[in-house]
């Protein structure tokens, strides 16, 4: 059993994609009489079948199917990577997810299992802000490793390490890790990781704008293999094109992300805010209108996950592009929000060019100007996060 999941982990990471899950399926079928091994290479299989799409929408389906008819035969990491599914389709709140994860945690595991359970409780306690719980289970995670065996748990360990460290705001981490250009170069058609991503929007967190333009640029995605890694990365490169004042660039990116994310049912903005990063591109270039549909729906599905920092920065664009007094309520309370989130919630959104600056409409609604500033001297890591100036 452990050398099939080695086995489909080294056929996703070559981009054999498809082989992968029939490898795992066919040996689910040689366990007759071993209920647990069978329930882990069933784990292995939904868990490889993220890197291909059409795989994924049959996949998981299925599992869900299972779930509600026979939940017997649905171990507890399967029903994790059921909960994640759900998070990240705008089903669950954050609060919601947690008590699910930690109900399985607790439960009986079997330790071939165990890698699964804890690598997606620690992606779902990465979402819902509970870095320090996060964190402990990456370090079990990893620390129950086999050294001589790949498995698909170990890289999204380390990608979630990558989260916690962009969700603390800890980009001298980030930065650290980075491969130098000719690593870089060896992989620049087998496309971007979620790290290159998470160094991206370092650099540019940063203003180290040349050398983000470089790692933008590095990646030929239109050979890029399908994956959720891709997305994120466009994302990243949305926002470096925005803070390099290329709105119209971005656009393009932001689009293409959150076009992929829906086909893959990836609607919460938990993963990538791509709704409100649209919006910004919106009013940089004149469209007002879509962008207050567009932010109006991002809250929506914000106050679904329920989290500061989805709803503070939600709250913050819809601000933005709605404008008026209106815009100034959203903006205070984006402040007030955005004081319960982790120390730089800001790091995935990038101030876009003023579109009164660049010649276009204002928002809709345009009037009272959008900061709530003024009234919160003292909460300088709010304002910051929440785009205001001092």
């Amino acid at each position: 059993m452990r050398a099939a999941v080695a086995l489909g982990t080294a056929l996703v990471g070559r981009g054999e994609v498809t082989t992968a899950p029939e490898v795992l399926r066919r040996t689910e079928g040689s366990l007759d009489g071993h209920p647990g091994l069978t329930r882990t290479v069933q784990t292995a299989t939904v868990l490889l079948s993220d890197a291909d799409l059409a795989t994924r929408q049959e996949t998981y389906p299925r599992l869900s199917e299972s779930g509600r008819h026979a939940p017997e035969l649905v171990g507890t990491a399967s029903r994790a990577l059921l909960v994640r599914y759900e998070a990240t389709a705008g089903l669950l709140s954050a609060g919601e997810a947690m008590t699910r994860v930690r109900a399985l945690l607790a439960e009986p595991s079997d330790p071939l299992a165990e890698p699964f359970l804890l690598g997606t409780a620690a992606a779902v306690a990465e979402w819902a802000d509970e870095l320090d719980e996060a964190e402990r289970l990456v370090d079990r995670g990893l620390a129950g490793q086999h050294p001589a065996l790949l498995h698909p748990m170990e890289h999204a360990l380390l990608n979630t390490r990558a989260d916690i460290a962009a969700a603390r705001g800890d980009v001298a981490r980030l930065i650290a890790v980075r491969g130098d250009g000719a690593a870089i170069a060896a992989r620049a058609h087998s496309g971007p990781s979620n790290r290159d991503a998470h160094v991206l929007m370092a650099l540019v967190h940063t203003g180290r704008s040349e050398e983000a333009g470089r790692l933008a640029e590095a990646f030929d995605l239109s050979r890029a293999p399908e994956s959720w890694e891709l997305n994120r990365f466009l994302y990243a490169r949305g926002v470096q094109r925005l803070a390099a004042g290329d709105p119209a660039g971005a656009l393009h990116d932001f689009l293409e992300c959150g076009r992929r994310q829906t086909a893959r049912e990836v609607l919460s903005p938990v993963v990538t805010p791509w709704r409100t990063a649209v919006a910004r591109c919106r009013l940089a270039l004149g469209g007002g209108q879509e962008a207050l549909a567009l932010a109006t729906e991002e809250l929506r599905l914000a106050r679904v996950w329920n989290t500061p920092r989805t709803v503070g920065r939600a709250l913050r664009v819809l601000g933005t592009a709605t404008g008026g007094r209106r815009g100034l309520h959203l903006a205070e309370e984006a402040v007030d929000t955005l004081m319960d989130a982790p120390a730089d919630a800001g790091m995935e959104l990038v101030e876009a060019p003023s579109p009164t600056a660049a010649g276009s409409s204002p928002p809709v609604n345009a009037g009272a100007p959008v900061s709530a500033c003024a009234r919160r001297r003292t909460w300088p890591n709010a304002r910051a996060a929440c785009g205001c100036s001092p």
